[in-house]
């Protein structure tokens, strides 16, 4: 499946700590995933997209900080070395998520339908 050129990869040293490649553009908007090599783990939409990733990676290295009901995503996320941030689409149209949720299969997203 293609890919948007633009991805911010976050990978665990073996002390613990996160170490990110920084990724510079121009906020864009549109659907993003968050990958564990191609396996889609969540699909989600942001009109800033490089700020949300920023936010996941600061939840993901502290998710107490991140809202009650965000929580346990993060901590879910945690058994992971290595994360990928990918843009999938750069768009405003963000009606369109729920198409590539049902393309991709996030175990997240699916998991967390399932329980509502």
């Amino acid at each position: 499946m293609p890919y948007n050129k633009h991805k911010l990869k976050y990978q665990r040293s073996a002390k613990g700590k996160a170490s990110t490649k920084r990724w510079i553009d121009s906020q864009p908007k549109g659907i993003y995933g968050i990958f564990h090599n191609d396996d889609c783990l969540y699909i989600g939409k942001s009109n800033q997209i490089s700020n949300r990733f920023s936010k996941h990676i600061s939840y993901l290295k502290n998710p107490n900080s991140a809202p009650k009901s965000k929580q346990p995503f993060y901590k879910h996320l945690q058994q992971y070395d290595y994360l990928e941030y990918r843009i999938i689409k750069e768009t405003t149209d963000y009606s369109i998520e729920k198409d590539y949720i049902s393309q991709y299969s996030p175990s997240w997203n699916n998991h967390h339908s399932s329980r509502r």
